[in-house]
């Protein structure tokens, strides 16, 4: 096993940009207002949400990827602290908002509640699953070689396919088609990490018909209306991929201008934002559409996000991001010069 070894800026960069367009999106998809009213952001939601998750995972198989030998158990259990425990804490502080603030009547029964977030991760899923990554990864990376790596991600992709094909109408088919999607990228992020390092290590560019390529065929796979349910699991299991490459090209990007201070920091404190922007969601959106009565969801889903960004600011800069249990987030790499 390994742990924390090389830095490279623009994999925390990459991470700030998953993060700002997961609260982006989550500002749009919790909107309580009709989103036809404006079709530009139901197209903006359905572009963040077919690739901002597996840029998470490519990232954090990458620190995997890139970080020096360490004891499976010494990896299991920095994990347990980084992750499960801000999991379970968390989760525990969200179902207390649910008994003291719930003005949607959104709050589920205790045990129902309970085997959620034990078996399927309730809100905060995420962290569950990428758990789940780091213990049984070395499981789903055998063997090794030059093609191991690879059948075993074809192998994943070609679990999820049939399992969204031939059980599309179990709830099950949902869970296990995004595990095993998910999977394959964290993998993917994984086996690829040294050809990454070496591509960031000397400062290298995307050569542009790559970018442009990507950029087009996401842009248009994302409009695709397609009849066919089979062709259509494959594309929502590829796009994902020319996301990730543009996301890529934007980190390197960022990484060179004024701006690269901001997505830095929101790479750093990624994990801290995921949790705490779902707890204070609830109270901004009661503010704004009960209180204030906004009902423009431009308006509203602005408002909506941009508050959230400064209360979790707030909260991190001078609040619960001084908690050193919430400090690092899944192999996050510690800065060594010699590396950059």
């Amino acid at each position: 096993m390994r742990a924390a070894e090389n830095y490279f800026k623009e994999l925390t960069l990459a991470r700030g940009i998953a993060i700002l367009l997961a609260i982006l999106g989550n500002s749009i998809t919790t909107t309580p207002v009709d989103m036809k009213v404006t079709g530009g952001l139901l197209l903006l939601h359905n572009y963040i949400y077919s690739f901002h998750m597996h840029l998470f995972f490519v990232v954090s198989g990458c620190c995997l990827g890139l970080a020096k030998q360490e004891r499976y158990i010494r990896v299991v259990e920095k994990k347990i602290s980084r992750l499960l425990i801000p999991y379970l804490l968390f989760s525990l502080l969200f179902f207390c908002r649910y008994m003291f603030f719930d003005p949607y009547h959104l709050m589920p029964e205790i045990w129902s509640y309970i085997i959620h977030i034990l078996l399927k991760g309730g809100e905060y899923w995420f962290i569950f699953v990428l758990f789940l990554f780091f213990i049984i990864y070395p499981v789903a990376s055998f063997p090794a070689g030059k093609i191991g790596p690879v059948c075993n991600i074809f192998l994943l992709l070609l679990f999820a396919y049939f399992c969204r094909v031939f059980f599309s109408e179990s709830l099950i088919n949902h869970d296990a088609f995004y595990f095993l999607v998910y999977l394959a990228y964290f993998l993917s992020g994984y086996f690829v990490a040294p050809l990454v390092s070496s591509w960031l290590r000397n400062k290298q560019r995307m050569p542009p018909i790559v970018f442009w390529g990507a950029l087009l065929l996401f842009l248009l796979m994302g409009r695709l209306d397609l009849r066919s349910h089979d062709v259509a699991v494959i594309i929502i299991i590829f796009t994902p991929f020319f996301g990730i490459v543009l996301a890529m090209r934007m980190a390197q990007f960022l990484a060179h201008t004024g701006f690269a201070k901001v997505f830095l920091w929101l790479g750093k404190w990624s994990l801290q934002l995921y949790l705490v922007e779902a707890l204070i969601a609830v109270f901004v959106m009661y503010f704004y559409y009960d209180v204030m009565s906004v009902r423009h969801s431009l308006l509203f889903m602005l408002l909506f996000f941009l508050s959230k960004m400064v209360i979790c600011y707030l909260l991190l800069e001078f609040g619960i991001g001084r908690l050193s249990i919430l400090h690092k987030f899944c192999g996050v790499i510690r800065r060594k010069e010699a590396a950059l």
